[in-house]
């Protein structure tokens, strides 16, 4: 059984039509406090959410509390491409053009503008890779994904 958190029970609703509910059971909670018992969980999968805990490294410790010893967490997140050109085009693109589109479709003023906040305020590959360590996860690694767009990070809970 897999259990999908959200604090936000709007997605939950919306992914809920995404999956059978024999397999995939909501639960409306904080990350930073899930209700589940240390140790109960086989793995987790965070898909572009972990950037906005409110305490990035609470959230680390809590998600390492309920996983099993030895199970495996995976983190896909937004990142800043490394190479210049990348990087440039990326910005370009990411803190100009995609939110005026925002604006055009949306009618809202800020719409798309947190998106390239939160992505610049997230930490780099290694400093995140660090702080999941600290956390108590071990045989932490990253790859870049899409020109460094995106990083995926694995980590298996420290026995």
């Amino acid at each position: 059984m897999v259990v999908g958190a959200d604090f936000a029970e709007p997605m939950l609703r919306a992914g809920s039509s995404k999956a059978p509910r024999s397999r995939v059971v909501p639960v409306v909670s904080d990350a930073l406090e899930l209700p589940l018992r240390s140790g109960s969980v086989a793995g987790a999968v965070v898909a572009f959410g972990i950037r906005n805990l409110a305490s990035l490294d609470d959230g680390l410790r809590e998600i390492a509390r309920v996983l099993q010893p030895g199970a495996r967490f995976v983190i896909l997140e937004f990142s800043t491409p490394r190479l210049p050109i990348v990087r440039t085009a990326y910005r370009l693109y990411f803190h100009h053009l995609l939110p005026a589109i925002g604006r055009l479709v949306s009618g809202h003023p800020t719409a798309y503008r947190y998106l390239p906040e939160s992505v610049d305020q997230f930490p780099e590959a290694a400093e995140l890779a660090d702080r999941m360590r600290a956390a108590g996860f071990s045989d932490v690694r990253w790859s870049a994904l899409s020109f460094g767009i995106a990083a995926l990070h694995i980590g298996e809970r420290a026995s």
